[in-house]
């Protein structure tokens, strides 16, 4: 667990809006579980959350979300805390798709990072994704705007990836579309 003076100084670093400073507090955490529980707590209660910082943080979450991912260590409290944090979604109903780890989806471990572009999800799920468990798998489902957290920020679309943050607690009827065999690391 994290002190309460770590705590502060995290929430006063997101809520300040100062990008690099985000980054830099975020790799200095390290890979310990829990580090948020306080400060997401602390932010439910009510904390003003500044729209240049939503801005600011979807950058972050968008370049280290899979480090936010496991330092927060649960789910449930991360999607509460991204409802708080990013911009909302003023969209429609899109279908998106995601590149997972089998072993992720058989736990029921969802991602919350989609994107509409088929390929952009092959990509992660035939790559990156197919290095762990049994291989990789591309999901699908159509989303309801009411599932979706945030929708695509500029530095999204500047890498070309569109990424939704959906609340993968409020997805029904996903597809498995694809599934890829497991890669293996020349190590």
């Amino acid at each position: 667990m994290v002190s309460r003076k770590d705590t502060y100084r995290l929430m006063e670093t997101i809520l300040g809006a100062d990008i690099e400073a985000i980054r830099k507090l975020i790799y200095a955490i390290g890979n310990n579980e829990g580090k948020w529980s306080f400060f997401i707590s602390s932010l439910l209660k009510g904390v003003e959350v500044t729209d240049e910082a939503k801005a600011q943080f979807h950058t972050v979450w968008i370049e280290l979300g899979g480090r936010i991912r496991n330092q927060v260590g649960d789910d449930r409290a991360l999607s509460e805390m991204l409802s708080v944090l990013l911009p909302k979604y003023g969209g429609e109903k899109i279908r998106l798709y995601r590149g997972e780890s089998s072993e992720r989806y058989k736990a029921g471990r969802i991602g919350f990072c989609w994107t509409p572009r088929i390929d952009k999800a092959e990509m992660f799920g035939g790559g990156l994704n197919a290095y762990y468990g049994d291989g990789g798998m591309l999901l699908a489902f159509n989303a309801d705007p009411a599932s979706i957290i945030s929708g695509p920020n500029e530095h999204s679309r500047y890498l070309n990836e569109h990424e939704h943050t959906v609340d993968p607690f409020s997805i029904s009827d996903i597809e498995i579309l694809k599934t890829y065999k497991r890669l293996y690391a020349d190590r």
